[in-house]
């Protein structure tokens, strides 16, 4: 997981919210069916066409806009636009599985906030994670419960998604051996995701 630096809301997301919708449900109407369009775009564009909390490649598979605050726990935040993030839809990690674990209890409203994980939005992750070379990850601070619980709570382990980071920094560390420059690599494997790995991966050699 990486930070994601939100541009501003498309204005078409702006033009809706003057309307006073309230449901989630209006905004797939055929007449405003443009701005999820809109804002899944704008996501995608902001987070580098990477999963908002896996770095799968969001072209990888079917993505959606997730709510990080689910919309039964704060519905007031249903059209808030820092809490839309682009996501992979897979059951086993990412944005299903916080969806399936997360309780009322873990907010606080009055922070608009979880109280046990981080947010890609507000936080900073620089440097939070560290890699194995099997593709395990877990906070460089064995303190940092935030970071453990944030893990946890999006299933960050998954057997998937250590393979995969397997392969990303495998490949990294071999183009490195045979010579290539480190931004050179970044740029040439960020399509593939797994940034976060690869980085770490890097700063090993």
């Amino acid at each position: 997981m990486r930070h994601i630096c939100k541009s501003n809301a498309p204005k078409s997301l702006d033009d809706f919210k003057e309307r006073k919708h309230t449901m989630w449900k209006d905004i797939h109407k055929e007449c405003d069916k443009h701005v999820y369009d809109d804002c899944l775009t704008q996501c995608e564009l902001d987070q580098d066409e990477l999963c908002g909390y896996t770095e799968i490649p969001l072209s990888c598979g079917k993505k959606h806009i997730d709510h990080y605050v689910k919309r039964d726990i704060d519905p007031n935040l249903t059209f808030s636009w820092p809490d839309m993030i682009a996501a992979v839809k897979d059951y086993r990690f990412g944005a299903d599985w916080k969806d399936d674990h997360i309780k009322k209890s873990d907010y606080d409203s009055s922070k608009k906030r979880y109280k046990n994980i981080l947010n890609p939005v507000v936080d900073d992750f620089s440097g939070r994670f560290k890699f194995y070379t099997d593709g395990f990850m877990e906070p460089s601070d064995c303190n940092d419960t935030l970071a453990e619980n944030t893990i946890t709570m999006f299933n960050l382990n998954d057997e998937t998604l250590k393979n995969r980071r397997v392969n990303s920094m495998t490949l990294a560390r071999s183009m490195f051996e045979g010579g290539m420059d480190k931004d050179e690599i970044l740029h040439f494997l960020a399509p593939d995701g797994f940034i976060s790995s690869v980085e770490y991966e890097l700063s090993q050699v």
